[in-house]
């Protein structure tokens, strides 16, 4: 469990220092692999899953859970949907 800890919090503090040193580095692969690995991790594949400002929905669709729901809320992206 220890190793298990060790390894999330080191995702997440990569995670972290990602988002706050360039809003450009959001949108690549590196990040969003970890972020899948964080998030399928911490959430248990048998709960419902609602994201908000889902975008194309691929983190939705990377995640393993039965039931996900995506919610754009920024207007530029449902006006190219």
């Amino acid at each position: 469990m220890k190793k298990h800890t060790e390894r999330i919090s080191k995702l997440s503090r990569y995670i972290e220092e990602t988002v706050t040193a360039s809003p450009a580095l959001w949108t690549s692969r590196p990040y969003y692999r970890d972020l899948q690995i964080l998030l399928r991790w911490l959430i248990p594949p048998w709960t419902s899953i609602i994201e908000f400002g889902s975008r194309g929905g691929n983190l939705l669709a990377a995640l393993t859970n039965r039931s996900k729901t995506g919610v754009e809320v920024h207007d530029e992206v449902v006006k190219r949907a």
